[in-house]
């Protein structure tokens, strides 16, 4: 059974990446920080805990721009679901939406019309990329 104190560390790590929300981040920070001496007592029970803090450190964010449905869309997101990537924040946005000031692809709309992927590690997001391939060989890397 996941802990608890690990479930709200993964809660709040995903908050902090959608939102760009620098507050969830160190709320995730302050948890981790008040608990590691009892998860390292306790490992079957911190499991949780130090996946929870993984992700909070090493996350991949994509961010898709494009209408769930369209073909050029869907083609982006089975790239990514078909990729193994543990730490994965996975957000697809419309035209419409318009990200977090915080978030790292604020601002970042599709290229010539079609669907965009940006990969995000930390603060900083790849180029744009529109096909399969690109996306692919960026994942792979």
């Amino acid at each position: 059974m996941p802990s608890g104190n690990g479930s709200l560390v993964f809660a709040l790590a995903r908050l902090s990446y959608l939102t760009g929300n620098s507050d969830y981040r160190l709320r995730a920070t302050n948890t981790v920080a008040a608990l590691e001496v009892e998860a390292m007592k306790s490992f079957p029970h911190g499991a949780t805990l130090l996946n929870a803090y993984e992700l909070l450190e090493t996350a991949v964010q994509i961010v898709i721009v494009g209408a769930r449905g369209d073909s050029d869309t869907e083609t982006l997101l089975r790239v990514v679901l078909s990729t193994s990537l543990p730490n994965l924040v996975l957000d697809v946005v419309p035209d419409s939406t318009t990200l977090p000031r915080a978030h790292p692809a604020h601002g970042k709309t599709r290229v010539n019309g079609g669907a965009t992927a940006y990969v995000c590690r930390g603060p900083v997001c790849s180029p744009p990329q529109t096909t399969l391939e690109g996306l692919q060989q960026l994942l792979a890397a």
